[in-house]
């Protein structure tokens, strides 16, 4: 396929640590990538990668028929849309879609879908299940949710970025089932430090005691990420840092308030994901978690 076929050229608003990655493996593919961030320096990321920047998020969509959006807070997606320099904030070309691949609160995402709607633009509900080591591995899922012609279209368009595209159904699926796969993160990242803090306490060395774990029956994804970052110490930088990820935590109580459950193991989860917040571990990878057990240990030992 010619990167300068239409079907052939991405746009990705929101360079961040996912965003250009699955820039990178685009480019990689052979796809003409052309992106937004409000870094300049992210930008120019992009640009060393062989991608095209631009100057801002409506200059990707004027460049790319397919967008997909990655971005921090409700607040940016607002802007990215609506804002002065937006998706829409000049005459939109026909045939546009954005993908957003945010993990957001689904109001927020509806009125996105509702704003490009009357523009012409459709949108498809897409957020992203893994790490940055996941996506460089080529084994990051998207939870795609919509009409299924556009995540037909969205499939085709962002394969070569995923390990799979997930068809979960009509639009706002995609981001229930990301709310539920992080309740799963959340516990099982905190399950992961708290048995390697046993495993350290009980004499044995982690990274032996890691590596028979994962082999065996207890295993989890956040075990196999970030338990050799436990293990190791080793905490920066962040694949989803303590304070990034406390708004997803916030997300997925409201969802579970919502639809009626009381999530008792992931409350006691979030607690402990509170508490690294507060001492001080919000720009560290998650994995950090290991750090504050150990030090809440040492203290009532003493």
């Amino acid at each position: 396929m010619s990167s300068d076929a239409p079907e052939a050229r991405v746009g990705v608003v929101g360079l961040g640590v996912m965003g250009l990655g699955i820039a990178k493996r685009l480019v990689a593919a052979g796809l003409h990538v052309t992106g937004y961030d409000l870094s300049v320096s992210r930008r120019e990321l992009l640009a060393e990668l062989g991608g095209e920047p631009a100057a801002t998020p409506f200059g990707v969509l004027r460049a790319s028929p397919l967008v997909l959006t990655c971005l921090p807070s409700a607040s940016a997606l607002r802007a990215v849309v609506g804002g002065p320099d937006g998706l829409l904030s000049g005459e939109v070309p026909a045939g546009r879609m954005v993908v957003e691949a945010s993990t957001l609160g689904l109001d927020d995402k509806l009125w996105a879908r509702d704003e490009l709607r009357l523009a012409g633009v459709m949108l498809v509900d897409s957020p992203i299940s893994g790490t940055e080591i996941q996506l460089e591995a080529g084994t990051a899922i998207l939870y795609a949710s919509g009409e299924a012609e556009a995540v037909a279209v969205a499939t085709a368009a962002l394969a070569p970025a995923f390990g799979s595209v997930v068809d979960v159904g009509g639009f706002g699926n995609g981001t229930k089932v990301k709310l539920i796969a992080n309740h799963l993160v959340a516990i099982h990242n905190l399950a992961a430090a708290e048995a390697l803090l046993l495993a350290e306490r009980a004499g044995l060395d982690p990274t032996t005691v890691l590596e028979a774990l994962v082999s065996g029956a207890g295993s989890s994804r956040m075990l196999e990420v970030r338990g050799p970052m436990m293990a190791a110490g080793r905490y920066e930088p962040a694949q989803m840092s303590v304070g990034l990820f406390h708004k997803d935590l916030d997300l997925i109580a409201g969802f579970a308030s919502a639809v009626g459950v009381r999530p008792e193991l992931f409350d006691a989860a979030r607690l402990a994901y509170a508490r690294a917040l507060a001492d001080g571990l919000g720009d560290s990878d998650t994995a950090s978690l290991f750090s504050l057990l150990r030090r809440e240990a040492d203290s009532a030992t003493q």
